[in-house]
């Protein structure tokens, strides 16, 4: 038998505010703490950029080939 769930004394926006912040710990601990600036941009080179449209466009034709039974 499942036993019904307990109400608990802790009003809902106490909970969100508690997961919040662990999230927060969590995201601080797994990601790097830099402040990119607004306008900062990474560069990508070149040959990744062309390397990446040929993976989409392999992908595309084995779709489209997929799908007309080729």
């Amino acid at each position: 038998m499942i036993a019904p769930l307990r109400e608990t004394d802790y009003p809902e926006t106490r909970t969100r505010k508690s997961l919040h912040g662990a999230r927060r710990i969590v995201a601080s601990t797994l990601l790097e703490h830099r402040q990119p600036s607004p306008g900062e941009a990474t560069r990508v080179p070149a040959w990744q950029a062309w390397l990446f449209t040929a993976w989409v466009v392999a992908a595309v034709v084995v779709c489209f080939a997929t799908v007309l039974g080729l």
